[in-house]
């Protein structure tokens, strides 16, 4: 298991505990895509590019995500903000890393996100990990653990990709698995398909809010392989 860092970079405050404290949530289950099979498909983690919000999800709490964006960006929209733990996560192209970036006193500081071997996120210098990028965020609005301070609201952004969560959004997809209505899930393919606004796989692979799950998933808890099937 990695060690904690001990030393940080001149913009990053350091912890020195020892053990590693671990955030455990369900442990989402990804595979590689097939050509030619049924929507319902596993997306392989994959750097993002800026995402559109799909309508879905109108909380802007949760919008904390700016895709690929330089650190001379970030502090052009960071700037503005005079309250302090305002915070954006975003993708650096020049480390190949999610960053946090916050300001605190008129300061920016910028926090790289490490994804550790194991799957599991860990802010560098600090001594939590979490599954899920979203889980690192509510834990680190709750306490500063060893950054200058804690989080507050985010700058608006877009939904995080789904391989970076642990929970996402129940649509009506889920609903319409759980119930093993074969109809409303073609309908609602159809529907999404027509509309053009978010692609099926990316309908299809939207995390629940209570458990995480796809559609997939839920679709395979409920034994419904009429739904699994190539539609």
């Amino acid at each position: 298991m990695p060690q904690p860092r001990k030393t940080a970079n001149d913009n990053c405050v350091s912890c020195t505990h020892s053990d590693v404290r671990v955030i455990h949530r369900p442990i989402p289950v990804t595979a590689t895509p097939a050509v030619g099979i049924s929507p319902f498909e596993l997306v392989t983690p994959r750097m993002p590019a800026r995402l559109k919000t799909d309508g879905v999800d109108h909380t802007p709490s949760g919008h904390w995500f700016h895709g690929s964006c330089s650190r001379e960006d970030t502090e052009r929209l960071l700037k503005h903000h005079a309250q302090n733990g305002t915070f954006i996560i975003r993708y650096s192209t020049s480390t190949h890393k999610y960053v946090l970036s916050l300001i605190h006193n008129q300061m920016l500081y910028h926090y790289p996100i490490e994804e550790l071997p194991d799957g599991f996120y860990q802010v560098n210098g600090t001594n939590a990990k979490y599954l899920g990028i979203d889980l690192l965020v509510s834990e680190f609005r709750r306490a500063n653990n060893c950054i200058v301070c804690s989080l507050t609201k985010p700058v608006p952004g877009t939904r995080p990709p789904p391989h970076i969560i642990v929970y996402g959004t129940t649509n009506e997809l889920h609903h319409a698995v759980r119930k093993a209505n074969l109809k409303c899930v073609r309908d609602l393919f159809a529907r999404v398909a027509t509309l053009g606004t978010i692609s099926l796989t990316e309908y299809v692979n939207e995390k629940s809010a209570d458990s995480g799950a796809t559609p997939l998933i839920e679709a395979a808890k409920t034994g419904s392989n009429d739904i699994v099937r190539p539609c």
